[in-house]
């Protein structure tokens, strides 16, 4: 079913969660990001907060697991290739959250779904909706185990572990090609978990100390090691904890915190970031969480630089809310940057795959990725900047990604040509909760 005549069929469902989920599914399918397809969906769905949340819920859900639940519902439907993909789209919704939403009675997602699909097909798909989630709640733990996905005996173990941690299959090859059997399972579980929740504590505002007491007391979790001490908490696999939303809405009102992925601090922090105090310039600044909680520490940051105005809009309201000074902001292509020579130390988070961050961005997962075509992007941007750094400056690259040729063999390659030594290299542990990252620091001669 195309996606316009899937979306004229949702029109005859009522405002829910689950419609505004399916809508924003239908829109990824279209090539849209996940955040902008469920900021769109969201604008007119007219839900209250709770809707949204749910409805936001539902949707990272259903992207995260979407595979194994396919795998799953067509395990239960007689001739699944049959039946409308928005009828099996339902479906594969309702799965998601039987087998992986604790809170959610499994009675009210039965009868809700069957109702959708009434409303939808009319009486025809009735019984088979209802029988196949009937048939799926009587299967019980079975679709949580690996085994669950074996379909004969002499399946390959990379298909297997494609439908079983919903992967694309090129992406579960690649990490057993790359980085061994181990690592990759540890990579592979860590995609298919609900992402943690980073929060970044002001460190600019009095009472700082506190605030993070108060978050740890309500089950956050310190980064680990050596940056423990850092002005950063995480929260394992989403959630606010005992400290609730409305108790973190007012405290980032006041300019007390901000949600950041909690990896990208432990990367700074790792690449010694908010030790140096030469003057940097963000080249890849994006949204500007870097270039806030290096000026939350104290580091100069001169100037955050992107392509997209769109992203580095709300940077200067960000500054003013955290009460930090705001950095000159350009429009510039980091591969063509606007100068003769860097005037001191430059970050580069490079854009990249993403597969460190799958299970923060799952709508990767749909995407046909062009490894080789990120590493000649990536290749530019370092170029460019080693090229225009003074002697003596420091080049950081930064990659969300696991992905061997993004990361440490460009960097090596790349210090070569431009006669640049290698200060420090970080990766984030595999057996790590939080995300995948890569980070570099270069030194110019």
């Amino acid at each position: 079913m195309k996606a316009p005549q899937a979306s004229r069929l949702l029109q005859r469902l009522k405002p829910s969660a689950r419609k505004a989920a399916l809508e924003t599914l239908l829109r990824i399918d279209e090539g849209f990001p996940v955040q902008q397809a469920l900021s769109e969906v969201l604008d007119r769905a007219g839900l209250d907060e709770r809707g949204r949340r749910q409805a936001t819920d539902l949707a990272y859900t259903a992207l995260r697991t979407q595979s194994r639940c396919a795998f799953v519902v067509d395990r239960l439907l007689p001739r699944p290739e049959k039946l409308p993909p928005l009828f099996k789209a339902c479906l594969g919704l309702a799965a998601g959250s039987l087998l992986f939403e604790e809170h959610a009675p499994a009675h009210a997602i039965v009868h809700e779904t069957v109702e959708d699909v009434r409303a939808l097909f009319g009486k025809g798909l009735v019984g088979v909706a209802n029988g196949a989630l009937r048939s799926l709640q009587r299967l019980g733990s079975a679709p949580l185990e690996r085994d669950f996905y074996r379909l004969k005996p002499g399946d390959a173990e990379i298909d297997v572990d494609a439908r079983f941690y919903s992967l694309p299959r090129r992406i579960v090859r690649l990490w057993r090609r790359e980085l061994g059997p181990e690592t990759a399972v540890r990579l592979m579980e860590r995609s298919f978990r609900r992402p943690c929740a980073g929060v970044r504590i002001n460190r600019a505002k009095a009472g700082w100390e506190q605030i993070r007491q108060e978050l740890l007391d309500a089950g956050a979790e310190c980064l680990p090691g050596e940056a423990c001490d850092l002005p950063c908490v995480f929260f394992r696999e989403g959630g606010t904890g005992r400290i609730g939303r409305e108790r973190m809405a007012e405290l980032a009102a006041a300019g007390a915190l901000s949600l950041q992925a909690a990896g990208s601090l432990w990367a700074l922090h790792a690449l010694g970031l908010f030790e140096r105090e030469a003057p940097l310039w963000d080249a890849c600044a994006g949204f500007g969480g870097k270039t806030l909680a290096l000026l939350e520490q104290g580091r100069k940051v001169q100037a955050a630089s992107d392509m997209a105005m769109g992203r580095l809009r709300h940077l200067e309201g960000e500054c003013r809310r955290l009460g930090l000074q705001a950095p000159a902001v350009l429009l510039a292509d980091a591969s063509r940057l606007p100068c003769r020579q860097l005037p001191g130390d430059v970050l580069l988070d490079v854009p990249c795959s993403g597969l460190g961050v799958l299970a923060r961005r799952p709508d990767i997962r749909r995407r046909e990725l062009n490894f080789a075509e990120f590493a000649a992007t990536q290749a530019k941007i370092l170029e460019q900047a080693l090229a225009k750094a003074k002697p003596g400056a420091s080049v950081c690259y930064l990659t969300c990604t696991v992905d061997e040729q993004e990361n440490a063999g460009l960097v090596r390659r790349e210090a070569f040509a431009a006669r640049a030594d290698i200060v420090c290299e970080w990766q984030t542990p595999a057996d790590s909760p939080l995300e995948g990252m890569y980070g570099a620091v270069l030194k110019v001669r």
